[in-house]
């Protein structure tokens, strides 16, 4: 008789549950999904699809401009906007599952969708993390609303190329509510 291990297994059945059961986007037809930061030893990046958290890995024929933007954040401006669901990247998701390797040294393999970013943008109003006292050990909170990205949000870009903020604002969320029926 095999040894049960009823933890391991619904771990298992989880993981493929969650990468499969996502509506991935065709080649070639680019949608919008909230991005979703996660911290762990392996893939630190999933999106927000049809109420599902799905893991994933930037394609290498993603727009670098709009990757190195994106990577340029603060990370209390990414982490902030990630946690609210104001973060939003536009690009096709891979129907394909793959797996990261595994070995020693290396985290647990996982399933995860190649991405093939376009653009990305930001849904004001956001929050940055701020710390939560003077003391480090305390972590991050949530801070006051923002209304808009600042040049303050960024590092420098890599190839020192100037960067205009504003280039990655939507409506606001009040905006983007129908208006009501009267």
């Amino acid at each position: 008789m095999w040894p049960r291990r009823p933890r391991t297994t619904a771990v298992c059945v989880w993981l493929l549950a969650t990468a499969c059961d996502a509506a991935p986007t065709p080649r070639g037809e680019p949608r919008s999904y909230p991005l979703i930061h996660m911290e762990t030893t392996g893939l630190t990046t999933a999106l927000h699809v049809d109420g599902k958290s799905v893991t994933i890995a930037w394609d290498p024929a993603s727009n670098e401009q709009a990757l190195a933007e994106l990577d340029a954040l603060q990370p209390e401006t990414f982490l902030g906007l990630t946690r609210g669901r104001a973060l939003h990247v536009v690009g096709s998701l891979s129907p394909e599952i793959h797996q990261t390797p595994s070995g020693p040294g290396r985290p647990t393999s996982e399933p995860y969708h190649s991405f093939t970013l376009h653009d990305w943008y930001v849904v004001p109003p956001f929050r940055r993390l701020v710390p939560a006292s003077d003391d480090p050990l305390d972590g991050m909170v949530p801070g006051p609303l923002v209304e808009q990205l600042s040049l303050e949000d960024f590092r420098a870009l890599p190839d020192g190329r100037a960067l205009d903020p504003r280039a990655h604002e939507r409506a606001t969320r009040d905006e983007q509510q129908p208006a009501a029926a009267g």
